[in-house]
């Protein structure tokens, strides 16, 4: 077994683990600082010195001192007290043994990067719908009770036969006087619980499996996951990391739960003595043309590319259906907008128009 192997067990204990953001800074930092030629202790010091203090600025001065003693990049690397995740290190580990660990973290930083971009894009392309029904709720529980049910005494003055949409309207009217209070902070409490409790009780990559589900979007997530994955495992390919070794790294790497599932149940029929193809049946949500890909490129020795192509081609599909669902998500939404604004007037003017036409007459 590896080093990166044991890099890539869960840390042991109940270890600090720090933000994907905070991950994301060091790995940046920390390719820069390699790729300038900065040996690792000095760079992790440097690294230390620019975080405003806090648990993962100790961790990283206490590997550097690590360092300093004397021990080697890779036991360093591999101490779970580090406070970065097993993959990170593994990825460290593998870097800095193919002398590539500035373009493998560098690479890791583009596709995380992206996959989290991509995340909070959709996450506000949610919140647009939510907004704009929200405030779309707002004014008509502002009409309900400041126009419609001053109505309500009029029509019942003068004895006005009403349609059923206004029966309706006014049904909904009274509920809302009754119960609206309580149903909106019902309704906001619950979304916060909901909230805190994916936070505390699931992981970032459990959230995004959870999102995956989601129509429209969920395929969005997907591809994307399928982009970051593939284009990593294509790096470290191409480093000449071994593929069982390489499909740990980057499936554990993965912002994707059952992507990182998959990953390694095709990694342990590899390790069993299959070939990658015949390995590559056990995910059974891969797509069939990137099965059909990456048989060819391994019996034409042309692996890394084919894995960078199908990266480009996945994120390119994730952002046509990204595209799609924002057209579809903004123009359901504002056509819904409509139908409620318009059923609400309709229904309350309309036993008006009778009304007028009945005196007039």
């Amino acid at each position: 077994m590896t080093s990166s192997d044991d890099a890539l067990r869960p840390p042991s204990g109940g270890g600090y683990s720090p933000g994907s953001d905070d991950l994301l800074e060091f790995a940046r930092e920390f390719s820069s600082l390699t790729a300038a030629g900065l040996p690792p202790s000095p760079g992790l010091r440097a690294l230390a010195a620019e975080l405003p203090g806090g648990t993962l600025a100790r961790r990283l001065t206490r590997t550097a001192d690590r360092l300093d003693l004397g021990l080697s990049p890779a036991d360093a690397a591999a101490d779970s007290e580090s406070g970065l995740p097993a993959y990170l290190r593994g990825l460290m580990l593998v870097g800095m043994r193919t002398d590539r660990l500035a373009e493998i973290l560098a690479q890791f930083v583009r596709f995380r990067s992206a996959a989290r971009d991509a995340l909070r894009r959709y996450l506000l392309l949610a919140s647009y719908p939510i907004f704009l029904l929200a405030t779309t709720g707002i004014l008509i529980v502002f009409t309900l009770e400041f126009v419609v049910l001053p109505f309500e005494t009029i029509y019942r003055d003068f004895g006005v036969d009403l349609p059923h949409a206004t029966r309706v309207i006014l049904a909904g009217a009274h509920l809302a006087r009754e119960y609206g209070a309580g149903f909106v902070g019902g309704l906001l409490l619950s979304s916060i619980l909901l909230a805190a409790g994916a936070r505390i009780f699931l992981s970032p990559a459990d959230r995004r499996a959870l999102m995956q589900s989601i129509p429209v979007i969920g395929p969005v997530l997907r591809y994307g996951g399928l982009a970051e994955f593939c284009r990593l495992l294509g790096t470290l390919v191409e480093s000449r990391v071994p593929l069982p070794e390489a499909l740990g790294l980057a499936s554990a790497a993965s912002s994707d739960a059952s992507l990182t599932r998959a990953g390694e149940r095709v990694r342990e029929e590899i390790e069993r003595g299959r070939s990658f193809g015949e390995s590559l049946r056990v995910w059974r949500d891969c797509p069939s043309g990137l099965i059909e890909m990456l048989v060819w490129a391994e019996k034409h020795r042309n692996l890394s590319e084919s894995l960078h192509l199908a990266g480009e081609m996945y994120e390119a599909q994730s952002r046509s259906r990204g595209g799609f669902a924002a057209a579809a998500i903004g123009t359901s939404t504002l056509l819904l907008v409509i139908v409620l604004i318009g059923i609400t007037i309709a229904g309350t003017y309309l036993p008006m128009i009778q009304l007028i036409s009945r005196l007039s007459g």
